[in-house]
């Protein structure tokens, strides 16, 4: 079991979702984002039809 002194601070993670069209470079509002030091989830209600999204991942200390 690692204890937060023996691996230092904790650096939150975040993840951003944000509708992407190749048609247009300018970017929408982003409709996801959470920050977290641990394990979160959210649920993303999208209305029925396609979807194009972009996830953006920031994770200091590592992700798969």
């Amino acid at each position: 079991m690692f204890l937060a002194r023996e691996i230092g601070p904790l650096h939150p993670g975040s993840l951003m979702a944000e509708p992407y069209s190749w048609k247009s470079l300018v970017t929408g509002q982003p409709c996801l984002r959470i920050h977290t030091t641990a394990i979160r989830s959210a649920f993303l209600n999208l209305p029925p039809g396609r979807h194009v999204l972009k996830f953006m991942v920031s994770a200091p200390v590592g992700h798969h």
